[in-house]
This record gives C-alpha cells, sequence and structure tokens, in this order.
C-alpha cells in the first residue's frame, strides 16, 4: 500500500512531538496514518510507532465504545471525504485503563506539496482535568457525549453498521473494488470472501437478541483483527463479507476459525464462509460477492465451521438459476412448462385410482431442466405460486380432455409449497378455478411436502384445516425424507402418507428397512390413514407392499410420468383392452 511520505526532517519533528495529533492520507478509499506524534503514542497507551501505525491501518477504532463505533467512523469519513474541519468525542479505554475516557478530537485538511488529501488531528483527553471527581467525570461525559450524538447524527452518511462498527454493504463494495485495483497493481490475486452463521435464528430463540447482538458485536472484532477494519463488512443480520489476496488467504481463514472458538465465552455457532478467486473470472466486486454467497450457501445443511470455494459445478447452477429466473414468465406463457402425470395404483387390483402432476420444463436451447434446478429458484425468489396457479389451469384443461374423450376422470394430486400460502390465497383461488371449469373438488387432492413440517408448523396446521374445511382431500409428501415422526400421526390430519422412495429403494439393502416400512403402514392402516409407496420400480417390491397392506403404489413399473397426449393414449388402450375383452367373453357367451 503506497503512502505519501512526509519530508524527512518533517517527520521526525513530528515524531518527537509531546502533542497528541496525527497525519492522515484519504485515498482509495481509505484512510492511511502518515505519521503519528509521541504524545499520541502516550495518549492511547501504544509501545512503539509500528505498533500504532499498524493498529492504525488494522483496526483504528479497536479501544473505542462499541456504541461510539460507527458514529465516529462516519464522522470521520466525511471528514476526510468532503470536509475541510473536523470534531468527534467518543469514549475510549486501552488495556491499561481501568474505565472509559472521553476522546476530543478536532482536525483539519492540510495542503502539502501539491496535495490537498492530507489531514492533521489533534486529540485530547477531556478526563484528565477533572481526575479524582468522579461524578464530575460521569456528568462531562454524559454530557459530551449526548451532545456529540446528536451532532453525529445529524452528520450520518450511513457508511458504517451500527452494531458492529464495520463498513456497511455500500461502503464495503467501494473499498473492495479499490482494494481489488492495488492488489492488481501489486501482482496480487483478489480474494472476496462471504460468511454467514449457521442457525443464527435458533441461538436468539435460545438466548434472546441481547446475546446475538453481542456474539454479532464480538465478531466484527474478530473481522477487523484478522482482515483489518476496512478490509470487511457487516451486510445484514449475520452476513458479513471481507476481501484480501490468496497468499494470505489460507493464514487468515485458520485464523479466523481458530480465534472464532474463543469468541464470546465460546458460546458460538459454526461459520460458513463461501469464497471468490478472481483466477476463476476476473467479475465486478458485487458480482464476486453475490458469486461469494452462492458460494457460502451451497451447504447450508452443514453445521461445522468450514469453507466452500465458488467453482465450475456451481457456476453452471449459477447460471441454470439465472435462466429459470429470467426465462420463468415467458416459459408459463409459451408452454413451455407442462404437467406430466403419473398414475396411482391400487395395490391390490392394480386400477388406477389418482394421477400426480409433475411439472416439466422443456426449454428450447437447454432441453429439459429438472424440477429440482427450477422449483427451489422459483420458491426463492416468491414465484413458486405462479407456477402452481399454472398447474391447476393445466390439470383442469386435462381433465376436460378427459371428458371429452370419454374417460372417467381420477383424482389428481399437485404438491404445494407453504409459500404458496405466504404469498395468495391459493386455496380460493384454486376453488375458482374449479368452479368456473365446473369440476368437483374431489378431483383435486392437495400435496403438502414433508419438508414443510420443519418450516411453519402453525401455518401448516392452518392449511391443513383450511382445506379440509372446504371439502379437499390433503396428502403428506415424501414422508421419511427428512422430518418423519409418529408424532406427525397426532399433529396434523392427513388422509395419506406418501412414503418416500428412498424407503422403497432400501428394501432389498436390509432387513431393518423392511421392517421400518411394515410397522409404518401397520400404524397408519389402524388409525385408518391411508399409504402410497412411491418408486414402485420390481415385481418383488409391489408384492412386498400388497403383503404389508399398503394402499397404493406409484412408480416404474406401473408408468413413468406421461404428458397429456400420452395419458389419454394410456387410458385409450386400457378402454380399447376391455371392450375387447368384453366382446370376446360375449362371443364365447353366445
Amino acid at each position: 500500500m503506497n503512502r505519501f511520505r512526509l519530508p524527512d526532517m518533517l517527520k521526525e519533528a513530528v515524531k518527537v512531538s509531546p502533542v497528541p495529533f496525527a497525519i492522515y492520507e484519504f485515498a482509495e478509499q481509505k484512510v492511511k496514518t502518515v505519521a503519528l506524534s509521541k504524545g499520541f503514542l502516550d495518549l492511547f497507551c501504544l509501545k512503539s510507532y509500528e505498533e500504532a501505525v499498524q493498529l492504525l491501518d488494522r483496526d483504528m477504532y479497536r479501544d473505542a465504545h462499541p456504541d461510539d463505533v460507527a458514529r465516529i467512523a462516519d464522522l470521520d469519513y466525511k471528514f476526510v471525504a468532503n470536509g475541510e474541519e473536523y470534531s468527534a468525542v467518543y469514549r475510549n479505554k486501552t488495556s491499561e485503563q481501568k474505565d472509559y475516557h472521553i476522546i476530543h478530537a478536532d482536525g483539519r485538511r492540510i495542503h502539502l506539496q501539491g496535495k490537498d488529501n492530507l489531514f492533521v488531528v489533534w486529540y485530547m483527553d477531556e478526563t484528565q482535568d477533572m481526575a479524582g471527581d468522579k461524578s464530575r467525570v460521569e456528568k462531562m461525559m454524559h454530557s459530551y457525549i449526548t451532545e456529540n450524538i446528536k451532532i453525529g447524527v445529524m452528520a450520518r452518511q450511513n457508511r458504517y453498521d451500527d452494531l458492529t462498527g464495520l463498513p456497511n454493504m455500500t461502503y464495503f463494495l467501494q473499498l473492495a473494488e479499490e482494494g481489488k485495483k492495488q492488489y492488481y497493481l501489486e501482482n496480487k490475486e483478489p480474494v472476496i470472501l462471504y460468511m454467514d452463521f449457521s442457525n443464527m435464528k435458533i441461538f436468539n430463540d435460545r438466548h434472546g437478541f441481547t446475546a446475538g447482538d453481542t456474539l454479532l458485536r464480538e465478531f466484527g472484532k474478530l473481522l477487523r483483527r484478522t482482515f483489518g477494519t476496512e478490509q470487511a463488512g457487516r451486510f445484514s443480520g449475520d452476513h458479513f463479507a471481507a476481501f484480501t489476496d490468496s497468499f494470505m488467504l489460507k493464514a487468515q481463514l485458520d485464523t479466523l476459525f481458530d480465534e472464532l472458538k474463543k469468541v464470546n465465552h465460546g458460546n458460538v455457532l459454526p461459520l460458513r464462509v463461501g469464497i471468490y478467486a478472481d483466477s476463476f473470472e476476473p467479475v465486478p466486486t458485487a458480482t464476486a460477492c453475490d458469486r461469494a454467497k452462492i458460494a457460502c450457501d451451497s451447504e447450508r445443511g452443514s453445521f461445522r465451521s468450514h469453507h466452500v470455494y465458488y467453482n465450475s459445478k456451481l457456476h453452471e447452477q449459477t447460471a441454470q438459476r439465472e435462466y429459470v429466473f429470467n426465462h420463468f414468465k415467458e416459459a408459463l406463457k409459451k408452454d413451455w412448462i407442462r404437467p406430466y402425470f403419473q398414475p396411482i395404483v391400487d395395490s391390490k387390483t392394480g386400477e388406477i385410482t389418482d394421477e400426480e402432476a409433475l411439472a416439466r420444463w422443456i426449454s428450447p436451447t437447454r432441453g429439459m431442466i429438472r424440477p429440482d434446478q427450477f422449483i427451489p429458484v422459483l420458491e426463492d425468489a416468491g414465484l413458486l405460486y405462479k407456477l402452481d396457479l399454472y398447474m391447476i389451469q393445466h390439470i383442469i384443461e386435462a381433465m376436460q380432455a378427459k371428458r371429452e374423450a370419454g374417460i372417467k376422470l381420477v383424482p389428481v394430486s399437485l404438491n404445494l409449497s407453504l409459500n404458496d400460502f405466504r404469498s395468495c390465497q391459493m386455496r380460493e383461488k384454486i376453488e375458482t378455478c374449479l368452479k368456473e371449469a365446473g369440476i368437483d373438488k374431489k378431483y383435486i387432492t392437495i400435496e403438502i411436502t414433508e419438508r414443510a413440517l420443519g418450516q411453519d408448523p402453525e401455518l401448516l396446521r392452518s392449511v391443513i384445516d383450511d382445506f379440509h374445511k372446504a371439502g379437499f382431500t390433503v396428502w403428506l409428501d415424501d414422508f421419511g425424507s427428512e422430518y418423519s415422526s409418529l408424532n406427525i400421526v397426532d399433529e396434523y390430519p392427513f388422509e395419506l402418507f406418501k412414503l418416500d422412495m428412498k424407503f422403497i429403494r432400501r428394501l432389498g439393502q436390509n432387513k431393518i428397512s423392511r421392517y421400518v416400512i411394515e410397522c409404518v403402514i401397520e400404524l397408519t392402516k389402524k388409525i385408518g390413514i391411508e399409504t402410497v409407496a412411491e418408486g414402485v420400480e420390481t415385481e418383488e417390491h409391489a408384492e412386498f407392499l400388497r403383503q404389508c397392506g399398503c394402499t397404493k403404489q406409484q412408480g416404474y413399473l406401473y408408468s413413468k410420468p406421461l404428458p397429456l397426449a400420452d395419458l389419454l393414449a394410456l387410458y385409450q388402450n386400457k378402454m380399447n383392452y376391455k371392450s375387447a375383452q368384453k366382446e370376446k367373453e360375449e362371443c364365447v357367451h353366445d
């Protein structure tokens, strides 16, 4: 980092001065220390000139009161960026002091050797003149701080986060952009880090928001010590960022994870760190932060502190997500997304009793896009309800096509997300669509995925009750995939459990899987809940499930998901086969 150099004689004069003051330079969106006086070192209990410069470069507000950091940081920025004069009062306590002292700082812009980005700041300890008079000190401190906070609030430009004193997102991105330019000049590779704690909500619920704020504040201090005040920032909540160079990265990560264990007296959470290195592809800083966040979020299920690099696989997933988000409206308008129907059969008779409608996106440029590639994107964007309403309309159109072909209707199930019910009046909208088409509610079955059990239990109960009161049937999808518990039977009034296909795939692997399935089916039979087994692919699977008393089955043994034309052909073939069989029987009888 290049600094302005004072003439040697002037710098030596500054260094021996007993008056507490400092000369700073503002360049590359950063404040750089040019010279410090002996009085400055004595006032802030700093042992050496080198230690003082290093502290100011890394963590200028290390000893300031946490409640004052953001305020004075904002005042400092306003001064060096735009101001001619500066005045700030704040509390400061070094490791050698028992109590906070009132520091009064006054600054002026100076012009030297053609430079107009230099500043001199004088410091005064306002409490020294009142030593021994504790009540007077406290009154003076309260008066100074109250008045200065009023001034600070009016002067705020909101570049620093109030809780941690770190740069906020907007200012961090400016700092990182300038920092990257400097790294390039020094032939170093810039690296962006995005950090997020696991289960911050649970931490706040368990310990309270005050304890949560303490954790975030202490973590902010750790980031300042590790990366420097102007190389780390807080975006929001428990989301932080930092930038560094690839050469320093490993040592800083080791320090970060080691020191994290000691933060907040060890009462901490696992930390996920996403990393974007410019060697992957030089991009603007904001894009690099987005990609680091994608890497950070890619392992949300992990509950250990770790780091993840943005790589080619995540890049392709990101491109896919961007395609989905950018082309979703077009996909609906041009019917690139269509329902595929998979029959569900009676275990005993093999007759089709229901169908499940599954969304399939066939892109003219990317081909088939899997549901797990587009549904989470739409859910995160709050757009999934539009897809589900679109699916309802197409399910109704399919039913109308069946009627015209003389095919008997069977109930069609559709999986809905809890976010659907946060986004719109889903039940009312479905009812309206059915009423306008003249189709009975009994032909639409609502499926709720088991994942919803862990998201918002109260909302889930109200949704189930609402559908039941309106006359709909509600199934639990993917039972056994995530949050399975027999408490579900008592807490949620589902009419049917769909056993997750993972259960069925493990049938041939061990006896325990078979026993678990037998127990679950036996329990549901006793309390009058039906079961559907997903993923049935062999006659062995089918026979075992029949013996257990599983009500219905679904899987490739019976049919893969079919587009409407193929579904109609399947029914027509069955009808033609039954008709032919009836004619044959009548001929034999005659």
